[in-house]
């Protein structure tokens, strides 16, 4: 019965490290899925594309290009998300504009 009783100890043992060993299999894998949708947010963020003044007035309905330099330099454009300066020159994104735009008007009260 000794030998019996050090067999079953070990087993119970071995038992022990892999209820340990899966629960952290787990943890890991939720970690994964976490750090995989950190990632694909991220890589949606960056695919972003930006335009320069010259190529954005006509996307955004401006006459010409000043047009569009003067909005931005009243402040129309969020600094950042919308507007970035790149050297001497800004550049535009044009989906995220007209996004917060199209959002602005549909809160508009009709009356």
């Amino acid at each position: 019965m000794d030998m019996y009783s050090k067999v079953l100890e070990e087993l119970r043992q071995t038992n022990r490290t892999l209820e340990m060993v899966f629960a952290r299999m787990e943890q890991i894998q939720t970690e994964q899925a976490a750090l995989f949708n950190a990632l694909q947010n991220k890589t949606q963020e960056s695919s972003r594309q930006l335009y320069p003044t010259s190529e954005a007035y006509y996307m955004l309905g401006f006459n010409n290009p000043e047009s569009l330099r003067h909005a931005i330099r009243k402040g129309e454009f969020l600094s950042g998300t919308e507007l970035q300066k790149r050297g001497r020159r800004f550049v535009v994104d044009v989906q995220a504009y007209k996004t917060r735009k199209t959002k602005e008007q549909s809160r508009r009260r009709v009356v």
